[in-house]
């Protein structure tokens, strides 16, 4: 049986799994919307809770790509990015 659920909430491509008004400059040309409508991160955490299991969460904050398409290569790209 499981015990925990780990969910990526954001990656770098900058999507997001909760609503937002913040816009990414990248996408902003596209007239797209890159986050849900739902609150998903939110949804999950509570019915994992409410199943008695352990839930984790993966954030990328450092890198998005949605705001900089800057490649990490090697590990000094990271703080160009």
């Amino acid at each position: 049986h499981a015990k925990y659920v780990v969910l990526t909430s954001k990656h770098h491509d900058g999507f997001l799994l909760w609503p937002s008004q913040e816009t990414k400059p990248r996408i902003k040309a596209t007239n797209q919307t890159f986050h849900s409508e739902r609150n998903i991160v939110k949804e999950l955490g509570q019915a994992v809770k409410d199943r008695g299991m352990r839930m984790a969460y993966y954030y990328s904050g450092g890198i998005d790509w949605s705001f900089d398409q800057q490649l990490v290569q090697q590990r000094s790209d990271i703080l160009k990015a």
